[in-house]
């Protein structure tokens, strides 16, 4: 039995995943961001929900993220956001994986790979308007253009780029400068006689936030997991009267009760001696610590859920041991369950509550799920 349970909860996914479809328009118009192990639910989990959906679109950052969709939802297009080279690019190409082109570099080594390749590229176009990574500058249109324009075999299904500061802030004119800039490539494409089957450009953010960046559909991420991409997100939504998505969280974390001690006052628990007991404790002892994910930033800081009530983290957080307080929580015993990160009866441990604890983010937290525990969808 895994020390850690994650729970997934169908209905919430499902839930998710339509508030997108009706911000979008259509089934058609939502691609699920999966890659990450599905922002850290599990990628194998989330697809067998997925898959009795009608999204058929993904968007992953390896190749062997796109084989598992593949093999889960045969007729799913699968766009690999990485810039693939060698082997990985023509296994990509061969399979029909959607291909990213970031750079004139990658662009030179596809032309040189699809010479022994059986099958054409499906090829997006990753441009930079602004963020900085993987893109094609605007003075390489020229020679791109030229290049994908003379290779017959090439067949180009996409154009896209990504938004640098569209979360982080109440101020989006830099994401606006972005989609400007966006525009303008498209264009510039589309006069040397390049056309794209599909523009794309919207995160979660953006999808919730402009529908001007919507194009010809939104990629998904950390909100169809239920949650917003920031604070800022969300108070935004508010500032621009927009009706807010029904976002619900698809994971809960638990673990359990394995030891209780009694710690007299004064004695100290933990590595580091950071924390002294101020009184005759009863401490239990859970079988997670950082090597699942449970971070050592939490240390003294964070609280888990036991019987429906607060037990504060006391001491450091180990490698695979958390030390919490139960003392005022009478029923507490082996093997009680323990909420990381969920809610029971009133009380609720967010992501971002966690987030906030660690001065990290939501994603950080979700990604960082041990991807060996057990996972069960309810």
């Amino acid at each position: 039995m895994s020390v850690l349970k994650v729970l997934l909860n169908r209905n919430a996914l499902l839930n998710n995943l339509s508030e997108f479809v009706r911000l979008s328009g259509s089934h058609s118009r939502v691609m699920a961001v999966v890659k990450a192990n599905a922002y850290g639910h599990g990628l194998r989990q989330i697809l067998s929900i997925l898959k009795d959906s009608r999204v058929r679109k993904f968007g992953v950052f390896t190749l062997d993220e796109a084989m598992a969709v593949r093999e889960i939802i045969p007729d799913s297009m699968v766009l690999i956001f990485q810039s693939l080279y060698g082997v990985e690019l023509s296994e990509a190409i061969e399979r029909g994986f959607d291909i990213t082109v970031g750079s004139v570099e990658n662009l030179q080594h596809l032309c040189e790979v699809i010479t022994r390749t059986q099958s054409p590229p499906f090829v997006h176009i990753k441009v930079e308007t602004g963020t900085n990574r993987q893109g094609i500058r605007f003075e390489e249109i020229p020679s791109v253009a030229e290049t994908i324009g003379s290779i017959r075999k090439i067949r180009l299904r996409g154009i896209y780029t990504h938004f640098a500061n569209i979360e982080d802030t109440t101020d989006h004119s830099y994401a606006m400068f972005q989609l400007e800039n966006f525009k303008r490539f498209v264009s510039e494409f589309e006069k040397r006689n390049l056309r794209f089957e599909f523009r794309h450009t919207a995160c979660s953010a953006a999808a919730i936030l402009f529908p001007d960046t919507h194009f010809d559909f939104v990629r998904v991420g950390i909100s169809l997991y239920g949650h917003w991409p920031s604070k800022e997100t969300f108070v935004s939504a508010g500032y621009l009267n927009i009706e807010k998505p029904n976002l619900i969280p698809v994971m809960t974390q638990k673990t359990r009760i394995i030891q209780l001690k009694v710690v007299k006052g004064g004695e100290y628990i933990g590595y580091g001696c950071t924390y002294r007991a101020t009184r005759d404790m009863k401490i239990g002892i859970l079988p997670v610590g950082y090597a699942n994910g449970y971070l050592r930033a939490f240390s003294n800081r964070a609280y888990v859920i036991v019987n429906g009530k607060r037990a504060p983290v006391v001491g450091r957080v180990c490698m695979n041991m958390t030390m919490v307080d139960v003392t005022d929580i009478e029923d507490a015993a082996v093997n009680s369950d323990v909420i990381l990160m969920g809610s029971d009866n009133s009380e609720m441990i967010s992501a971002e509550d966690l987030a906030q604890m660690a001065s990290t983010i939501n994603y950080e937290i979700l990604t960082l799920t041990d991807p060996f525990a057990e996972r069960e969808i309810i």
